[in-house]
């Protein structure tokens, strides 16, 4: 989980660390922010995030989307798999 706005970096700053280092760049990153834009969802998804989700947000569709985003980051051929 990371947050797009956060006090020092940028979650899209922190996205881009994680993916250029090749210990994390196969981890995969839910965006869970307050921020809406179109613009920031495409920053996401276009810096690796596997999935971007807006506050307020559901549990239980939170629980899934982090199942999906797990469950695809151990298939063959994927990065971290």
């Amino acid at each position: 989980m990371l947050d797009a706005m956060m006090p020092m970096l940028t979650g899209f700053e922190v996205l881009a660390r994680l993916k250029h280092d090749p210990g994390t760049a196969g981890l995969p990153v839910i965006m869970l922010t307050a921020r809406r834009s179109e613009d920031g969802v495409a920053a996401a998804l276009r810096g690796g995030a596997a999935d971007y989700l807006t506050k307020p947000f559901v549990p239980e569709e939170l629980l899934m989307r982090v199942e999906t985003a797990l469950a695809q980051s151990r298939m063959p051929g994927q990065p971290g798999s």
